[in-house]
């Protein structure tokens, strides 16, 4: 993460604070066309990887049906699978089927379900046209989408496969429908209303500042600038969203490269375990 006097360079008063031209980036590329439906996913896990997948792609909402309890797998929640992506994202879970599909409807929505069925319509660079508010449904693990949402689902795509296993991962599913979907409609990137936009950037910018409030918002660019009341910002986005390369590493997996030799080779000479008096005076007199 940026530090505060990164974010307070002599770019500050061209531009804005760098976290806030980060935010400003992804809020720019924040698309309400496309909402996700995970339909009954019982490995939680498998649930905030899709999470992840779903805010890398730039999409804000996502809703959720809730599985039977006794079908949960539970798994304690963790950053190092979601990186946080729930902060960022518009989330909304139902446990009744019937009350989901009225709220899709209502927001004018059509549903495709992903379904490896016959009549099901490939996913292709040349199609399906995406509708003007797609709901895309993601079943679950076991026997994918449910029989009830294919009866009431607007259309049926697949991933086209070539090998013999005969599914992907949840998360790998999501992520290379979504892709194809912005392949298919380029257009769909950024595609959100400016009142909805208003909105998000209201809630991101306090949590984009939570760090240090104080230093943010006791300057006065801060509401005549960089965040009036009505959500509007001068802010100018990033071009590139892409950081440095920074490695970070567990404890555990740091341990393992060490043991395994290779801690010098994939994080610098820096981090390599001291050469013994012996091994130097061998090398020494090779």
């Amino acid at each position: 993460e940026n530090t505060d006097l990164e974010d307070f360079d002599e770019s500050v008063e061209q531009y804005g604070p760098i976290r806030l031209r980060r935010g400003e980036a992804v809020l720019k590329a924040r698309t309400s066309r496309i909402l996700l439906v995970l339909e009954q996913c019982h490995d939680s896990l498998n649930h905030q990887a899709v999470l992840r997948t779903a805010e890398s792609f730039g999409i804000q909402h996502v809703w959720t049906l809730d599985p039977p309890a006794t079908f949960v797998k539970h798994d304690k929640v963790c950053r190092k699978v979601d990186k946080g992506a729930g902060t960022w994202l518009s989330l909304r879970s139902f446990s009744r089927f019937d009350d989901l599909i009225s709220a899709l409807k209502a927001d004018g929505r059509e549903i495709w379900a992903a379904d490896l069925n016959k009549n099901a319509e490939p996913i292709t660079l040349q199609g399906p046209e995406l509708p003007e508010k797609l709901a895309l449904v993601i079943g679950r693990e076991a026997d994918g989408v449910s029989p009830a949402m294919l009866q009431v689902c607007d259309k049926t795509v697949y991933l086209p496969m070539c090998g013999f296993c005969e599914s992907f991962n949840l998360s790998v599913a999501t992520a290379l429908i979504l892709q194809r979907l912005f392949d298919i409609c380029p257009e769909a990137r950024g595609a959100m209303d400016e009142a909805e936009r208003c909105q998000l950037r209201l809630d991101w910018y306090e949590q984009l500042v939570r760090s240090n409030p104080s230093k943010y918002k006791s300057d006065p660019r801060w509401s005549t600038k960089w965040l009036r009341e009505d959500g509007s910002s001068d802010i100018v986005p990033i071009e590139d969203l892409r950081r440095e390369k920074e490695v970070k590493m567990t404890p555990k997996m740091r341990r393992k490269l060490r043991e395994s030799g290779e801690e010098a080779q994939r994080l610098g000479t820096a981090c390599a375990p001291p050469v013994s008096n012996a091994t130097s005076t061998s090398a020494d007199a090779a």
